[in-house]
């Protein structure tokens, strides 16, 4: 019986993005955008008054765009056995009894918490599109590649003008906003498009194009 044949089929044609150039998103559509990383704050913890005043400066920083955007929150859980071993370890460390106790009390705590309930790490983006990047399928040779270049210049010009706004505002509401580059884009992507509990440490560069085995009866 004659073995099946194999076809290898890169899973890159199963998403959307094309490339990442100049820290910008291009997708396969032509669509393209850029993406700003925004730290968090625990509003629980704030005052009333800080609290409030979280709220005006998000409400104003609503009201002063002239352009969509869009805020992605991204939960992942976190493994938290590395952290258990260390805490172990340090109380095996620890020279004073008392010490120890504490590091042993803090350590069945935090068991227990894992244990009831997931920790999860929650990250918060800002994303802006620049939509019709359009060049068209048909144009090739030196020409398009003059327009496309254009068109690329165009489109970073007005993402980066739209991304120094939205991060001027978001410090003004006293958190901390940057424009993510590629490591990070790679990173953040990878771990969209891997679901999972472990997180890529490598940069771009490390990023090997995988393939899907497909298999296909021959007759």
């Amino acid at each position: 019986m004659p073995k099946p044949a194999q076809h290898h089929a890169s899973t890159q044609k199963f998403i959307e993005i094309q490339n990442i150039q100049e820290n910008i998103v291009l997708f396969e559509n032509g669509d393209s955008c850029i993406i700003i990383g925004v730290t968090a704050t625990n509003f629980a913890l704030l005052s009333k008054d800080e609290q409030d005043g979280k709220i005006g400066a998000y409400a104003s920083l609503l009201n002063s765009l002239s352009f969509p955007i869009q805020i992605l929150v991204k939960s992942k859980r976190i493994q938290m056995q590395q952290y258990l071993k260390l805490l172990e370890n340090e109380q095996h460390k620890a020279a004073n009894s008392q010490f120890s106790t504490y590091i042993q009390q803090y350590r069945n705590f935090v068991e227990n918490l894992v244990t009831v309930s997931s920790v999860l790490e929650k990250n918060f983006y800002i994303v802006i599109s620049y939509f019709n990047y359009v060049i068209g399928a048909a144009e090739s040779g030196t020409k398009s590649k003059k327009v496309a270049a254009g068109y690329f210049e165009e489109t970073k010009k007005m993402l980066h003008t739209k991304a120094e706004t939205v991060v001027s505002l978001v410090e003004k509401a006293g958190l901390r906003a940057h424009i993510m580059e590629e490591d990070e884009l790679v990173k953040l992507f990878y771990d969209i498009y891997n679901q999972g509990d472990t997180t890529f440490e490598g940069s771009a560069k490390d990023i090997v194009q995988p393939t899907v085995v497909q298999q296909q009866k021959t007759t």
